[in-house]
């Protein structure tokens, strides 16, 4: 059975979505656990987009901890907000904590818009959020913003406006891809709504061509969109839950982490070594260690179906499925470097020059092997690589660069019983000075640092290993990293402090299966669609390890007749559980 409607109906839609642009938008209601929910309609705008209430800069006081001084201290920073209306607060996570100062807004960092009285550890109360540069206290160059609803962009900005090329997703899954200007999209475009049909041409002023959109309209009078529901994220405690994203390619929706920092360190795109806040979040102890942070991260996929009936007559569905064609495991290791953990408060001399290489993939990284040198003041790596051989890599591995440090001149025996002295230890510059001269180090002299009174040496290198996907091939990777090592100590004197807690949230998903292919997954959806209405309902799909899934949505109704999503790729991430090494 094939449904027919007016495709004047989907036009008007399309120049609706595409008039959009870029503002904060009132949160939907949250969801609950459970096989399958029915939501209420998406919204089909920004809740005041630019031009409906005058923009305007906001200032307010924040606590921020300066590495530099040790200490917090009270900033007043400046931004532009969209929708001063609303009342949100703003709160600023630069990515450089060391390059904050009060004013205007300056560089990389994260801008949060969230709920008056909140507490910091409440993701919930992100109403929206700007990850990118800016200037000027205004989004420009780089950057994506996301509100809770799923309204998103990605893309170039100027003046606090969308500007040049991006990619815009709006709440039910409809994208638009391609040029901007103050804030409407602009020039050469595709636009694909979330059932998967697809429109190109040229745009001006948020309008495109409207005679291009009634040629290449569908006739189908029932349409299923599809999408990923995401949320802003929490970068502050860097333990929010993971959620995915999704982009059109062609007719295939394609479904991944929303998380590009994991997807890269996962692929090897980017250096392998944790960051601070990574580690914070690793070593929280109300959460299982896992992959750049906690397993407690890791949910289900929260997916979102809706179906729009352009019909006369009141549509009834009574059943559905996935209809999967094919789920193949993920064998790819997922390799991270993890300094040594030491305790400031211990009054133990820091002489640690050890490190953990984690595997949280399924597969082991055979023939693992380092090459490594010290590092200098500003990152580069300096001298002939030290090759060291490791074999297999199947879970957690210590490394241990004693004998390594030694053949450059480190005086370990020494470094390791004594404590250095210096004329002022309060003076880092003079300290540091005199330690260079002090015989001990040899050829890592030059590159020594102080963190407090702890002398380091940073150690960069790669990390080259292979792995066997499915079928026998082999693949091989060289993943950068470079890793802070404390070698010795000149006094200790630090003071302790813990970390927040992930607020667990409890999920009923359906689960997708391993190395199958052609299987069914019921889907008990129920209800009815009335002429002009769009129905939505949310399900979660989870899978036993990281692995990759083709499936279709089908929707079955009154008549036994069947309607069909848009073909979706979903690439999911679930590492092992199990427990690291310590120590």
């Amino acid at each position: 059975m094939q449904h027919r409607g007016k495709s004047v109906r989907s036009a008007g839609r399309l120049l609706l979505a595409l008039a959009l642009s870029t503002s904060l938008v009132a949160p939907i209601a949250p969801a609950f656990a459970g096989a399958i929910e029915r939501l209420a309609p998406a919204p089909s705008a920004p809740a005041a987009p630019p031009g409906t209430e005058p923009a305007a800069f906001r200032t307010w006081v924040q606590l921020v901890w300066n590495p530099v001084t040790r200490a917090l201290e009270r900033l007043r920073f400046t931004a532009w907000d969209p929708v001063p209306s609303l009342g949100l607060e703003l709160s600023w996570l630069p990515d450089d904590p060391a390059a904050g100062q009060s004013g205007p807004l300056e560089g990389r960092g994260t801008l949060s818009f969230r709920k008056p009285g909140a507490p910091a550890y409440d993701a919930s109360a992100t109403v929206a959020q700007y990850r990118g540069t800016l200037r000027a206290g205004r989004a420009d160059g780089f950057g994506e913003f996301l509100d809770q609803s799923g309204f998103a962009y990605a893309g170039a900005w100027r003046d606090g406006l969308m500007e040049g090329e991006g990619r815009l997703t709006l709440a039910n899954g409809d994208q638009y891809v391609g040029g901007f200007r103050a804030g409407r999209s602009d020039g050469r475009g595709v636009f694909t709504d979330a059932s998967g049909r697809i429109y190109a041409g040229s745009f001006t002023a948020g309008l495109p061509d409207p005679e291009a959109i009634l040629a290449q309209d569908s006739p189908e009078g029932l349409r299923i969109g599809v999408v990923a529901e995401r949320r802003p994220h929490n970068y502050e405690l860097g333990i929010d839950p993971l959620s995915y994203t999704s982009a059109s390619t062609g007719e295939t929706l394609d479904i991944l982490p929303d998380d590009q920092r994991l997807l890269d360190v996962w692929h090897g795109a980017a250096p392998i070594g944790m960051t601070d806040e990574e580690i914070h979040a690793f070593n929280n102890g109300s959460t299982t260690a896992n992959f750049l942070g906690p397993y407690e991260r890791f949910d289900p996929l929260s997916l979102v179906f809706e179906l729009e009936n352009a019909l006369t007559d009141t549509v009834s569905v009574v059943g559905g499925f996935l209809d999967v064609s094919d789920s193949v495991r993920q064998p790819e290791p997922a390799m991270q470097v993890r300094p040594f953990p030491r305790d400031p408060c211990s009054g133990t001399i820091d002489f640690l020059p050890l490190f953990f290489i984690d595997n949280f993939g399924w597969t082991a990284a055979d023939n693992a092997a380092l090459a490594i040198t010290a590092g200098s003041v500003d990152g580069r790596p300096e001298g002939t690589p030290i090759e060291v051989p490791l074999g297999a890599i199947a879970d957690s591995m210590k490394i241990d660069l004693t004998a390594q440090l030694t053949a450059l001149g480190l005086d370990t025996e020494y470094v390791s019983h004594e404590r250095l002295r210096c004329s002022d230890p309060n003076d880092q510059r003079l300290c540091l000075a005199e330690l260079k001269q002090s015989g001990h180090f040899g050829q890592l002299s030059n590159f020594l640092s102080l963190d407090y009174t702890t002398v380091t040496v940073a150690v960069m290198g790669t990390l080259d290993y292979d792995w066997t996907v499915s079928g026998g091939t082999v693949s091989h990777k060289s993943s950068p990293f470079s890793v802070i090592l404390p070698i010795a100590t000149v006094a200790s004197d630090a003071e302790c402090g813990e970390g927040g807690e992930i607020i667990p949230v409890n999920h009923d998903p359906f689960q997708l299966r391993l190395d199958e292919q052609n299987y069914k997954i019921a889907i008990p959806f129920a209800g009815d669609v009335t002429p002009g209405f769009t129905s939505r309902w949310r399900i979660e799909l989870s899978a036993p390890e990281t692995s990759e899934h083709d499936f279709r949505l089908v929707l079955v109704l009154t008549d036994g007749s069947q309607v069909v999503s848009r073909p979706v790729h979903l690439t999911y991430f679930m590492p092992p559980k199990r427990e690291t090494l310590a120590h």
